[in-house]
């Protein structure tokens, strides 16, 4: 049984797949205003302005991008506008991809492509001279199409990171407060793709609390697929080294007043035996 939503405030593309009329056993309109993502939360603009720009700096041109949603991923967006040649293959868009397009770091002429449109009137009024391709899961999000693409940079952001880069999406305590999404899937296409690369970014601490951890019990995502971990401190780079190596690349960029006790931790974590 197929039902589905008929917004008239939602513009039609071109460029979009179709359902047939006949597979749609039932359509409801709606007249929903279209609605943009929110700002970033006062006090944040410092750490996540430094954040970005050390997250954007190991972006290269001429990359296919991916980028996820959230205060973070959106600064890093909004960073990249002085690069050049870049393409995009992501789930999701939002009016960051408008910036960097009218500050020419999108090329227009290249298959960029997406799922959503996450955005106001004027986000989807642009998108319709855009050339944007919207196409549906078996498409943005298979491994098989992303495998294939090369130099594919993937951005996102994550509640926590363990000593050994296991990261957690979802919980916060015992509150879940986000979900997956397709974070694994495109990890796993910029692991294998040629030139690829995949950035997970956070602040470093939160209400006191560090956001880098001893160890998270269940992560989301395994520690084998993270590679460059950004906070407002620098930049970890965990492809290729060993769990001692890893636990110190992360420590370095740890909030300085949590740095020994995540030391001490850390100690006890390698000592620990198997």
């Amino acid at each position: 049984y197929r039902a589905v939503f008929l917004n008239r405030a939602m513009p039609s593309l071109s460029n979009a797949d179709t359902i047939p009329s006949e597979k749609i056993d039932l359509d409801i309109e709606i007249n929903e205003p279209l609605s943009a993502p929110p700002e970033p939360k006062p006090g944040k603009s410092a750490a996540l302005d430094a954040i970005a720009q050390t997250a954007a700096a190991l972006v290269p041109n001429d990359c296919i991008i991916q980028c996820g949603i959230g205060d973070t991923p959106a600064a890093i967006a909004s960073a990249l506008r002085f690069h050049r040649g870049l393409s995009v293959h992501s789930g999701i868009i939002t009016p960051e991809y408008q910036q960097l397009a009218e500050a020419g770091a999108i090329d227009l002429f290249a298959d960029n492509v997406t799922g959503i449109a996450w955005g106001g009137p004027d986000f989807h009024a642009w998108l319709k001279t855009s050339d944007f391709r919207f196409l549906s899961i078996p498409h943005t999000h298979a491994h098989e199409a992303l495998a294939i693409l090369p130099r594919f940079v993937s951005i996102g952001s994550a509640i926590e990171v363990d000593l050994a880069g296991n990261l957690n999406l979802e919980w916060r305590m015992s509150r879940r407060i986000s979900s997956v999404g397709g974070a694994i899937d495109y990890m796993r296409a910029a692991a294998v793709s040629e030139g690829g690369l995949s950035i997970i970014a956070l602040q470093a601490a939160s209400g006191g609390a560090s956001r880098i951890v001893p160890s998270i019990a269940n992560p989301t995502i395994p520690a084998d697929l993270a590679d460059a971990i950004v906070t407002e401190h620098g930049i970890a780079r965990l492809k290729g080294l060993s769990p001692r190596q890893r636990a110190e690349a992360l420590i370095a960029i740890s909030a300085p007043e949590h740095q020994g006790f995540l030391q001490r931790e850390a100690e006890s974590i390698i000592r620990a035996p198997r």
